[in-house]
């Protein structure tokens, strides 16, 4: 896999319904359709290779601010610059 430079890290509560689950999990299927985002383990999303330079800033930053109107479903919800070694914790 290419090196990514920025990634969201997203796990959902245990306590959702199956509904919410399902309906969380489709928005967040479709901003990774959109967004050309993929999941790499089950909590951990970045942006999908080809990454040239920085090229992921953009589509990663809007997936976590998309998440961010959805925090209530998450248990944690942080996004990563790895480039510069930032952490934003959202939850």
């Amino acid at each position: 896999m290419d090196k990514y430079n920025f990634k969201v890290v997203a796990e959902l509560r245990s306590d959702l319904t199956e509904n919410q689950r399902l309906e969380v999990s489709s928005k967040i299927g479709e901003l990774q359709r959109r967004l050309k985002i993929v999941n790499i383990d089950n909590e951990t999303y970045c942006k999908a290779p080809p990454i040239k330079d920085y090229d992921d800033f953009g589509a990663v930053t809007f997936f976590f601010s998309a998440l961010k109107d959805l925090k209530e479903y998450f248990k944690r919800l942080e996004y990563y610059d790895l480039w510069e070694g930032d952490k934003r914790i959202e939850v």
